[in-house]
């Protein structure tokens, strides 16, 4: 065996002796942690960056959607003592097989198809898991979020005296009020769903034997499941232009295997309609020196012949949707 990077050597080795791999051939040290040569095969070592309470959760997940028949996501490997995590100090190890595949390029359509009906499927199969009172529950709080980010916002446009930020934010304030936000989130907690929180490019390979692969499961947590679909369209949509063609055939996609519903709908909505590229614009304005007040203004004209774009967008969808919004 021998190594091609030294950090974190002597940690390492120690938590690969927790497991039952005889023969170590080659470690290196990739972007999301080690990728181990063993005599079964290669493996995956990974470092968890947060909480117990988070890993355990992760790794009921895991096994829950295995259950249900979803394969595409590593399993965790157990350690010879039965464990399925290695801790080291403040920090928790755990091992899965190493998965080979291909980037994702969400710029072709196929891909994000394939992508989006890969995530319909893992919430489909993302219900039915009981939260445990050592486990803790991590809803996400999307909403305080938006709140937060809205008030940078609105400060930043008014130092420039932007109007067209306050109407932004207003807008999106008046579809929250229109969302019983509570009743989602009990009615998903008595489901016992949970959602990935992190689904994107990054997240996946394309593998042969399954299409789309789901290779960080770390981010897992109890969220509405919609925040998910939210996220990946406000992402790559804007890349076709919000075309309604492109929007409606990844909603079909998701609807055929995960139905949203009513709630949900308004949600998306919701979500879709927040600012959020000009926000992280200004964010990146404010932040860094590189970005020039003519380049800015010109980004901040295309954001804006997006956000046009992206309102005829939602305003089709809420019609053929029947969906209850009034986006002014």
């Amino acid at each position: 065996m021998y190594w091609e990077e030294k950090d974190e050597e002597l940690i390492v080795h120690e938590v690969l002796h927790e497991y039952n791999l005889r023969q170590l051939k080659k470690i290196k040290k990739s972007e999301t942690g080690y990728k181990i040569m063993t005599e079964k095969g290669p493996k995956h070592l990974k470092k968890y960056n947060g909480e117990l309470a988070g890993i355990k959760f992760v790794r009921r997940a895991t096994e829950h959607l295995a259950k249900q028949g979803f394969r595409r996501i590593n399993r965790f490997i157990l350690t010879k003592y039965g464990e399925p995590y290695v801790q080291w100090g403040k920090d928790y190890w755990y091992l899965t097989d190493w998965r080979d595949g291909r980037e994702c390029d969400f710029d072709k359509l196929p891909q994000l198809d394939l992508a989006v009906k890969t995530l319909a499927q893992f919430h489909q199969a993302a219900c039915g898991l009981t939260c445990t009172e050592d486990e803790g529950i991590f809803w996400g709080e999307f909403k305080d979020q938006l709140v937060q980010r809205g008030k940078r916002l609105q400060d930043w446009g008014a130092v420039r005296n932007s109007g067209e930020f306050l109407g932004d934010l207003q807008v999106c304030s008046q579809l929250w009020e229109q969302i019983n936000l509570e009743s989602l989130r009990d009615n998903a907690q008595k489901e016992g769903v949970f959602a990935h929180g992190a689904y994107g490019e990054s997240a996946l390979l394309r593998v042969k034997e399954t299409g789309m692969f789901i290779v960080k499961e770390e981010p897992i947590k109890r969220e509405l499941q919609v925040f998910d679909l939210a996220r990946l369209l406000s992402r790559y949509l804007p890349k076709y232009k919000w075309d309604l063609y492109v929007g409606k055939l990844l909603l079909d996609i998701y609807d055929a295997y995960r139905p949203l519903q009513g709630e949900e709908w308004k949600v998306l909505v919701a979500y879709l309609a927040f600012p959020m590229r000009k926000y992280r614009l200004f964010r990146k304005y404010q932040t860094e020196v590189v970005l020039d007040e003519s380049n800015f203004m010109l980004k901040l004209q295309e954001e804006a012949e997006l956000d046009r774009l992206k309102r005829e967008f939602l305003q089709q969808i809420i019609r053929e949707r029947e969906i209850g919004l009034v986006l002014s």
